[in-house]
């Protein structure tokens, strides 16, 4: 398939939910066409793309149809396969992510940009009655930040800063699947489709989920919980279950 056809472009049904990335335009204050949004439907595979999106890649707003091939096709050949790699991890379970890498524009023109974002996910009940519901991702948004040196005039220290909120979560997400690794003895993939399936369920972020899972922690021994399913461990803070 040629790198600039696809899906018909379409813009979300609502603006991208980028909550705990909504300090990262911060990067951009004063400068234009820094920092961008992006989208994509992941059952029919139709990206958006913000303005500033269609300029990192040096195209006018709308004037090709972003898709998975698109975008690929301009990551640097040295972080192809890497980039690859996180698009298909996170359409599969919808982990956050945060990517530094190359895109080469349109022109030729090598950009440094990362890129973070998350998937959304709900419970898919098709199957009918008695049958086993499965998680899916619906959805997936986040930022396109160009730290390119000629665009990019915040420090290395103001990076840091703007994508700390980032790493924090993400670092909580990942001590959350440690502990339920080690009390429920799953894999990786089980325990972090455990925090998706009560965060569905309880309509809670995975994030907050997460600091739940770490508060109860922080309450005494979670090994004696072994025996208790996940779905029904009570949770402090905002991981609870709303009432």
């Amino acid at each position: 398939m040629d790198a600039h056809q696809g899906h018909a472009f379409a813009s979300p049904a609502a603006p991208p939910d980028l909550g705990a990335y909504a300090a990262l335009p911060a990067l951009a204050v004063g400068q234009q066409q820094r920092v961008g949004t992006f989208h994509v439907d992941v059952g029919t595979g139709t990206w958006w793309w913000s303005d500033e999106v269609y300029r990192i890649h040096g195209f006018e707003p709308r004037e090709v149809v972003p898709t998975s091939e698109l975008v690929l096709a301009h990551k640097h050949p040295d972080d192809r396969e890497a980039a690859g790699a996180v698009l298909e991890r996170t359409f599969a379970q919808g982990e956050p992510f945060a990517l530094y890498h190359r895109v080469v524009d349109v022109r030729g023109r090598v950009r440094e940009v990362v890129a973070v974002g998350e998937g959304r996910t709900s419970e898919d009940r098709s199957g009918g009655e008695g049958a086993t519901s499965r998680t899916v991702v619906e959805s997936v948004s986040g930022y396109v930040i160009d730290l390119t040196p000629a665009h990019h005039v915040a420090t290395q220290r103001d990076v840091d800063v703007a994508l700390d909120g980032f790493r924090r979560t993400a670092g909580r997400i990942e001590q959350a699947k440690g502990i339920l690794m080690a009390v429920y003895d799953v894999s990786e993939e089980e325990a972090f489709a455990m925090l998706r399936t009560r965060s569905n369920r309880d309509n809670v972020r995975v994030r907050d989920l997460a600091e739940g899972v770490l508060g109860r922690m922080a309450d005494g021994p979670v090994r004696r919980l072994r025996h208790v399913p996940f779905d029904e461990v009570p949770l402090p803070g905002r991981g609870s279950r709303p009432g």
